[in-house]
């Protein structure tokens, strides 16, 4: 994530947070308001890495590529 821009003092507090489970988008959404991460940049590189880290707890298959055109649609 540090690669992509996201500090390491907001890396070291979603990791370190106790949740790390949401049920809803709105859950994830007030986490990151508690945690006082208000940067757009920051949510979406967190949510973007908390998405990827589901589906490898989940078994998914890490030699598959994931390929964006970087489009934003």
């Amino acid at each position: 994530m540090e690669e992509h821009g996201l500090s390491n003092d907001v890396y070291s507090q979603l990791q370190n947070h106790a949740t790390a489970e949401f049920s809803s988008i709105e859950l994830w959404r007030k986490h990151h308001e508690a945690l006082k991460i208000d940067s757009e940049t920051h949510v979406r590189i967190a949510t973007e890495g908390a998405l990827l880290g589901s589906l490898v707890e989940k078994g998914f298959n890490l030699t598959l590529a994931i390929v964006s055109d970087g489009a934003g649609q």
